[in-house]
């Protein structure tokens, strides 16, 4: 036994040494980098923020949203990140648009509204990107594992941190180490390269300090898929248009209490009901229960914003704006100036 000690001790040691460089390296790309550090090189850089091996969480949106005090927000998924100040020609603005695989939806606009209000830094004006899979009833589902769902409930909020804190590693180590000679000039030498994260620095996109996020605008080659090949996209993690026809009432019910919350607080609010790509909207249509649902939540959504005084303008089908395949950078997302469409149509200090 005394023999054994030793061993396992200079392990330990071991194991600890290289944990402690792996997260100096990581750290350093700027992949762990607190939100409030990123937001202060990026204010004296102009750097653009995306790391490739950790999510861009809440944190990092709500230290921005909270510092900037925004007269207009942007609400949505990665479906509004092109969005920025200068679009609506208003300085004070900030994007709090996160990726689909992180976002919950009506509860968690709430949630950053109530944090806002706290901190003393409610907007005059939202404007929100609304993609129809947020009403699907199994959308809650298909953002988080049932592993996730438990330990959350029964472990509480210690052991959950220490499960999601375990489980990132886990997978960042991993993709790591699969693509170590393609990122090594990267890790070794991270200040020589501009951007805050990994993906910042190969792809040079990101996040910008006002939420928005850069990347290339451009159209790519589209692949024509069958019937059969889109009903498997759509009823894949992120872009589930419900193969129901109804709309999930839990969420249309936050709806009504995120518009009352924009009522008593003197929030505009607006709502885009963003468009899909000709073929994914035909595919949509032609799939009985998934155009029921579409059609519902196009009839649905806009009625409960006129109800509570508001405007949600149903941009949905491509035919409103003449829009063709070339048009989009992908099924769900438009290129740039079809943003600038929608918001001349909506906003009115729009600049473009």
């Amino acid at each position: 036994m005394n023999k054994i000690r030793p061993f396992i001790l200079i392990a330990l040691i071991i194991f600890l040494t290289i944990f402690a460089c792996i997260e100096i390296m990581f750290y350093r790309l700027g992949e762990t980098m607190p939100a409030k550090k990123v937001l202060e090189r990026q204010q004296q850089t102009d750097e653009l923020y995306l790391p490739r091996y950790f999510d861009i969480d809440q944190e990092y949106k709500l230290a921005g949203g909270i510092e900037r005090k925004a007269e207009m927000v942007v609400f949505g998924s990665s479906r509004m990140f092109p969005i920025v100040g200068e679009i609506v020609h208003n300085s004070s603005f900030y994007n709090f648009s996160i990726p689909s695989s992180h976002n919950r939806g009506v509860k968690q606009i709430i949630q950053i509204l109530r944090i806002l209000e706290k901190n003393n830094a409610l907007p005059l004006e939202i404007i929100w990107g609304i993609d129809s899979w947020v009403f699907n009833p199994d959308h809650a589902n298909n953002q988080r594992s049932l592993a996730d769902r438990i330990l959350e409930k029964v472990g509480g909020n210690i052991f959950y941190k220490i499960y999601r804190f375990v489980k990132l590693r886990c997978n960042a180590y991993s993709l790591m180490a699969k693509e170590q000679k393609n990122v090594l000039k990267y890790i070794l030498f991270p200040e020589k390269f501009s951007g805050i994260g990994l993906n910042a620095k190969l792809v040079h996109s990101g996040f910008r300090a006002d939420g928005s996020v850069f990347y290339i605008d451009k159209y790519a080659e589209v692949k024509v898929r069958t019937q059969e090949q889109w009903e498997q996209f759509l009823s894949g993690k992120y872009y589930t248009n419900s193969n129901s026809d109804q709309l999930d009432q839990g969420a249309l019910d936050e709806l009504d209490a995120l518009l009352k919350f924009c009522q008593k607080h003197n929030i505009k609010i607006t709502g885009l009901l963003l468009p899909f790509r000709p073929d994914l909207y035909d595919a949509i249509i032609k799939s009985k229960n998934r155009g029921a649902y579409l059609q519902k939540f196009c009839d649905e959504v806009p009625t409960i914003f006129a109800t509570n005084g508001f405007i949600a303008y149903d941009f949905s089908s491509p035919d409103k704006f003449n829009l063709k395949i070339e048009d989009f950078r992908d099924p769900t997302h438009p290129l740039f100036y079809v943003y600038s469409q929608m918001l001349k149509m909506t906003v009115k200090n729009f600049a473009y």
